[in-house]
C-alpha cells in the first residue's frame, strides 16, 4: 500500500476529477501522513502514523488496489504539503546514478490530454467502422460507446488499461532497461538525455485497431530526443496482445508501403493527407498468427503534453 502511495506522489498531479465528501478524520490523517513523510523522507519504516493512515484509507476505499482514487485523495486532501514533496520527487534533474526503473518514457499530462486521446480514437473507430463494413461487429460498437463517455474508465468485458495499477496512465516509452545492467544502460543516449519532469510535446498522428487484441496510437515526438523504438508509438488499450506487440504492429503495419508513406507525410509535418490516404486495413502476423490491423490516420495531427518520467514498474 504505501509502496502505492509512493508512486501516486511521485507522478505528476493532473486535473482528474476529485473526490468530493471525504471523511475530516481521513483528511486529517492524510495531511499528518504526508507532513511526516516530507521530514522523515529518508526513513523506509512505516510509523504508527503510516499505518494508522493506511487502514484508513483501505476502510474509505475498500481496495488496496484502487490506485486512481488515492492519487485523488492525495491531490485534493494535501495540496499545500504535497506542493513540496512534488518538488522533491519531480524536480527537473538528471537521472545521474538512479538505476532503479524499469524503463523510461513519455508521459501523458491531465484529464484535458486524456479526453483529447479518448475522443480521437472513438472517431477513428467510426471511420474504421464505417469505411471497412464493421457495423455489426459488437466489440468494435461497444469500443465506441465506452470512449465516447470521455470521463468514465470502463472499458469492454476483458479490454483493459495498458498499466497496471493505474488508469488513463498512458506513455511513450523511449528506453526500455528489463534486465540490462546499469553499466550498459548508463552508455545510452536515450539515458543520458533524460531529465525527469522534463516537458514534451507530442503529436498523436493515428490510430491503430487491432480486433480481440490491441489499440496503438501513432505519434511524432516534436522534441527531437532520442527513442529506442523504430516507430514512436502509445499503446491505447489492450486484450489479447501485452503492450510489448505494440512495437511489432508497428514495425508491421509501415512495411505497407503506402501507408509509411501517409506516415511520412504527417511526420513531416508540412502537408496534410487526402481523404484516401488516411484508411488502411493491412495483414500482419504476430506470434506466427495472422491478424487483421486497421489504421487510421488524422485529418491534422493533436497536441498532446506529456513529460519524462522513470517508470518503476
Amino acid at each position: 500500500m504505501l509502496q502505492k502511495l509512493n508512486r501516486a506522489i511521485k507522478l505528476p498531479f493532473t486535473d482528474e476529477i476529485e473526490d468530493e465528501g471525504l471523511p475530516e478524520d481521513l483528511v486529517d490523517a492524510a495531511r499528518k501522513f504526508f507532513e511526516e513523510l516530507i521530514i522523515n523522507k529518508n526513513n523506509k519504516e512505516p510509523t504508527e502514523l503510516s499505518r494508522k493512515f493506511e487502514k484508513m484509507i483501505n476502510d474509505y476505499y475498500h481496495s488496496e488496489n484502487d490506485f486512481y482514487s488515492t492519487k485523488n485523495l492525495v491531490k485534493s486532501t494535501s495540496e499545500p504539503i504535497i506542493g513540496n514533496l512534488y518538488n522533491i520527487n519531480i524536480k527537473k534533474e538528471k537521472l545521474g546514478k538512479i538505476k532503479d526503473f524499469v524503463y523510461l518514457g513519455l508521459l501523458i499530462k491531465g484529464e484535458e490530454n486524456y479526453i483529447k486521446i479518448k475522443q480521437n480514437i472513438s472517431s477513428s473507430l467510426k471511420n474504421i467502422k464505417d469505411k471497412f463494413d464493421l457495423g455489426k461487429s459488437e466489440e468494435i460498437n461497444e469500443l465506441i460507446n465506452c470512449l465516447e463517455k470521455y470521463k468514465s474508465c470502463n472499458l469492454p468485458k476483458d479490454w483493459k488499461y495498458p498499466h497496471k495499477a493505474h488508469k488513463n496512465l498512458w506513455h511513450c516509452t523511449t528506453l526500455f532497461k528489463g534486465k540490462a545492467k546499469y553499466n550498459e544502460i548508463a552508455k545510452t543516449e536515450e539515458y543520458n538525455q533524460f531529465i525527469e519532469g522534463e516537458n514534451v510535446n507530442i503529436k498523436l498522428l493515428g490510430v491503430i485497431y487491432v480486433p480481440n487484441s490491441s489499440i496503438v496510437m501513432i505519434i511524432n515526438v516534436e522534441k527531437k530526443i532520442s527513442i529506442k523504438n523504430k516507430y514512436p508509438h502509445i499503446t491505447g488499450f489492450i486484450k489479447d496482445f501485452k503492450p510489448k506487440y505494440s512495437n511489432n504492429i508497428m514495425e508491421c503495419v509501415m512495411e505497407n508501403k503506402n501507408i509509411n508513406k501517409s506516415y511520412e507525410i504527417l511526420m513531416d509535418g508540412k502537408s496534410k493527407l487526402d481523404g484516401k490516404d488516411n484508411l488502411f486495413c493491412e495483414k500482419i502476423e504476430i506470434d506466427k498468427k495472422s491478424h487483421l490491423a486497421y489504421v487510421k490516420f488524422l485529418e491534422e495531427p493533436v497536441d498532446l503534453t506529456s513529460c519524462m518520467h522513470a517508470f518503476e514498474s
